[in-house]
């Protein structure tokens, strides 16, 4: 998957100076003591008063244990601020005993990877491995906690069913943040596919499809919102690399469906209008409107899944190791995942026949189609598609 690099600049410790530093490797948080989990059987009474609605749960694949709550409720405490260090987590464990690199260093490596063709010319964030440490660092503008804290939900409550990265720690310098993540080791599903047997996609397709409606079992603890996990705008590059020059209201967190899809159709048409009369600011208009099926539930989304975010185990009956590129997720309405994982087809590429002859499959929305008004996928991609499009 990543380059392995002959040489790496030489670590440093976050800061000579203490006092320079909040959290120089010190135990300021630990996963588990600020991590709170409430998980209870989906019968159990919401804070709003309603009952967990286990109707629009996927139908259980093989391997999955029936026995277990069909529902998942999640109500996590993450740890805040912009320097955030897992000193008991696995990283300071290693014989090595080294620290975490600094920024600095982490810029360093990167140019070095950049020279010799690792990295793309140009990216609002990048992936920078440290074999040697078992280590990866996304860093950029555009890089978020959020999407560390949602591999810090997906590790505490799904860890043996949706393997993602461990999360070491996360850190901002300047305008760029750092989060210092474990190294998955293997290779990308999209890069090992064309050596792969039929047999062998198809137990790698059955796994991804397992872990998809894993994760699709979660359910907010309180009250249902479409936003990021950690109840702040969504993240999703629908929003976020559209609007360009406009000045548009933040992408929520929304109260429900409804409001969400009246973003997302007042947002479409106001940077249509925008681009069209060539203003430099766009004004969002919050109207009702009819295209878009406001009933149906919210699901936990990875909102880019693709083969280059699959991560596969390099001998022979590959495995699914891990599950990368969390930075969209969040809580959308539930369609919202199959659309994106078409666009995000699209837009990186389909060689392997992913959106034609997987993406159905692993996604399973035929419940979705058969209890939400007559809806079926297709119109509804097309809705979707149309106002997406307004956006380009």
């Amino acid at each position: 998957m990543f380059a392995n690099p002959s040489h790496h600049v030489p670590l440093q410790p976050l800061s000579s100076n203490p006092a320079q530093d909040v959290d120089p490797f010190q135990s300021l948080y630990d996963a588990l003591s600020n991590l709170t989990l409430d998980v209870t059987p989906s019968s159990a009474t919401l804070d709003n008063g309603s009952r967990a609605n286990s109707s629009h749960v996927p139908d259980t694949p093989a391997g999955v244990d029936s026995s277990r709550p069909s529902d998942i409720p999640v109500n996590l405490i993450f740890p805040s601020g912009d320097n955030v260090i897992f000193a008991h987590s696995s990283f300071f464990k290693h014989p090595c005993g080294a620290d975490l690199p600094t920024p600095a260093a982490v810029r360093s490596e990167a140019a070095r990877l950049f020279e010799q063709g690792y990295l793309p010319v140009a990216a609002t964030s990048r992936l920078v491995p440290f074999p040697s440490l078992g280590l990866l660092v996304k860093y950029g503008a555009d890089v978020s906690t959020t999407e560390a804290k949602c591999l810090l939900l997906l590790r505490r409550l799904l860890s043996s069913s949706v393997p993602v990265p461990e999360v070491f720690g996360w850190r901002r310098d300047g305008d760029e943040r750092f989060i210092y993540m474990e190294l998955p080791d293997g290779m990308t599903l999209e890069e090992r596919w064309a050596w792969m047997r039929e047999a062998e996609r198809k137990l790698v397709y059955e796994e991804l499809r397992g872990m998809v409606n894993e994760w699709r079992r979660l359910r907010q603890g309180g009250r249902e919102i479409v936003g990021s996990i950690d109840n702040s705008p969504v993240r999703d590059g629908v929003f976020t690399s559209s609007q360009g020059t406009m000045k548009l209201p933040p992408a929520g967190p929304f109260a429900d469906v409804a409001k969400f899809h009246s973003y997302f159709v007042a947002t479409a048409v106001a940077i249509s209008e925008c681009r069209q009369g060539g203003a430099e600011t766009g004004r969002v208009d919050y109207k009702p409107h009819h295209l878009l099926p406001n009933e149906v539930p919210i699901a936990f989304t990875h909102g880019a899944l693709h083969p280059r975010n699959v991560i596969v185990s390099r001998g022979p009956n590959p495995h699914i190791v891990s599950i990368i590129g969390w930075d969209q997720a969040g809580w959308y309405p539930a369609y919202w995942e199959l659309c994106k994982a078409r666009m995000e087809s699209s837009a990186h590429g389909d060689a392997i026949g992913w959106d034609e002859r997987y993406v159905l499959g692993v996604l399973d929305l035929d419940r979705f189609e058969q209890k939400n008004q007559g809806w079926n996928y297709g119109a509804l991609c097309q809705y979707w598609d149309y106002f997406v499009g307004l956006m380009r």
